[in-house]
This record gives C-alpha cells, structure tokens and sequence, in this order.
C-alpha cells in the first residue's frame, strides 16, 4: 500500500519510468532475497520477513530520493475529509477483496472437499497460468499515461483504439502462451515438481484459457479505474461471487479436479463478459455525449 502510494505521486509528474525501474528493482530484490535465505534458512517465515524488509529497502534507497525530487503538498486532517476518503476506498477494497476471492474460488472449494493431493495438483497446473496477469501487466504498463491523457481530454474515440490494441495484443501473446504451453507445458511440470501430470492435459488448457480471460479481464479493469468506474465493478465481481459460491462447491464435489478448473474458466470468463460490456456501455456513451458537445 506504500509503494503504491508513492508509485501513484511520481507517476502524476509524469515520471512513470521511474516507477517501472522501481518495480523492476523490487521484483528483481525480492526474489533473489527470498530464496537465497529459504535456501540458508529452510524457514519461510524468516524468507517472508526478509521480502519486507527489501521493500522498505526500496523505499527508502529509492522511491524517497525520487519523491523528494518532486513537488507536491499534504493535505490537512480534516474527519470530513478521511470519512470521504473511506467511503471511497471501500469499494477499491471491496474490489480487492473479491478479486482476491473469484481467484481463488476453486482453490478454496478443493481445499473443503478434496484431499491434499488434488490441491497441490490444482496449484501446480493453475501456477503457469498466473503469467497471464504478469503480461496484461507488462501490456498495460506502457499505455497508462496515454489512457489518462484521452479521459482528461474526453477523447474517447482515442481510448477505444487503444484498448482495441490492447485487448488485441494481449490475446495475440496469450494463444502463443497457450500454444508454447500445450507443447512443453506438462513436461516442463513433470519435471519440476516430479509428479506425474500427462492425464491433466485438458484440465491444464483449460486453466490456460481461462486465464486469458483473465488477463483481459485485468487490462480492461484497470481502464475503468482509470475512468472511476470502481463502484460497477464491485457489483459485477459481487454478482459472480454469488455464482461461484455454489459452482465451486458443486462442479469440484461432482468433476473433482476437472470441476475446479471448469469453475475457475467460467468465472474469468463471466468477469471478461461483464466488464467488456460494461466498458461498451461506457465508452459508447461517452462518445455520444462529446460528440453533442461538439455539436
């Protein structure tokens, strides 16, 4: 929550740079701290402290010196101020939160109704997919201040060319993923964790499908919040949440493996509908209304 306070000041000087070489940074620190001391340590609670104490190490030694060559002003305590502010943030945390859960929904009904073993199968074949989110990331990264720059203008026929280009592109690299992953996916698997993993081929693709959706999901989720849309979304994760509570508990109790990686499809696939219609419905609207502006 820190780093991302200060990632959000330094980005509005228009000095996103700085914060993609302060991500890098991080990512690049915290790994290799994390498993050198699991490594000398053999203790994951030690190696989780030491990722935080990286952080703060970054903090410090460079975003501070960053912020500090930066203008900007506090402002005054005031409880009106900080009630507003938590009612706003309620729904980035609403948000979070059931992100977080849709996730993790078939984890969670696995861990309630199968053995250990079908959750460490289901973690192990549903980890590549995770590298759907890194790229949406990695995508999105680079269009921020442009996507800002079309909302502050209300150029909104510009902002749909460039979420067209990234949804496109995003897609592009997620059925190479998918395609490299079909190749060497399970084999690569086999032999890092030494179980044997051949009869979960179709389960495997369909993890990997579903997390396109969801990397899609993240790229179009991030354009809305660009947009202050938080509120809609809260609704729409609400809504599927509602589903998966019951899908999760049935498809994994009846289809077992199979039926958690079906569930964790249709979810990423539902919150791709939704906020794809949502955002539509917004940018469709928008343009409408500039355009009797114009007028």
């Amino acid at each position: 929550t820190i780093e991302e306070t200060l990632y959000g000041i330094i980005q509005k000087q228009g000095l996103l740079i700085n914060v993609g070489k302060s991500m890098t940074l991080r990512s690049i620190l915290i790994y290799f701290v994390f498993f050198t001391i699991d490594v000398i340590t053999k203790n994951v609670i030690v190696s989780i402290i030491s990722i935080m104490i990286a952080n703060l190490l970054v903090i410090f030694i460079y975003d501070l010196k960053i912020l500090n060559k930066i203008k900007y002003t506090f402002t005054s305590f005031s409880n009106k101020k900080n009630v507003k502010l938590l009612q706003l943030g309620f729904n980035t945390f609403a948000f979070s939160f059931l992100s977080i859960y849709l996730l993790n929904a078939s984890r969670y009904a696995i861990d309630n109704n199968l053995s250990e073993t079908a959750q460490t199968i289901f973690g192990i074949i549903v980890m590549p997919g995770m590298v759907m989110s890194l790229l949406s990331q990695f995508i999105m990264q680079p269009f921020l201040l442009k996507i800002t720059d079309c909302i502050d203008k209300k150029n909104f026929k510009r902002l749909k060319k460039v979420v067209n280009i990234l949804l496109i592109a995003m897609t592009l690299i997620g059925i190479i993923c998918i395609i490299i992953a079909f190749i060497i996916g399970i084999p690569i698997l086999n032999i890092i964790y030494g179980i044997e993993l051949n009869k979960y081929y179709f389960e495997f693709m369909i993890i990997l499908v579903g997390s396109l959706f969801y990397g899609l999901s993240i790229i179009i989720s991030n354009i809305l919040i660009a947009c202050r849309k938080t509120f809609i979304q809260v609704i729409s994760l609400g809504t599927i949440a509602l589903i998966a509570i019951f899908s999760s508990h049935y498809l994994v109790v009846n289809y077992n493996i199979l039926g958690a990686c079906i569930n964790y499809f249709i979810i990423m696939l539902m919150e791709f509908l939704l906020y794809i219609l949502i955002l539509n419905h917004y940018l469709k609207r928008s343009i409408k209304e500039a355009k009797k502006v114009e007028n």
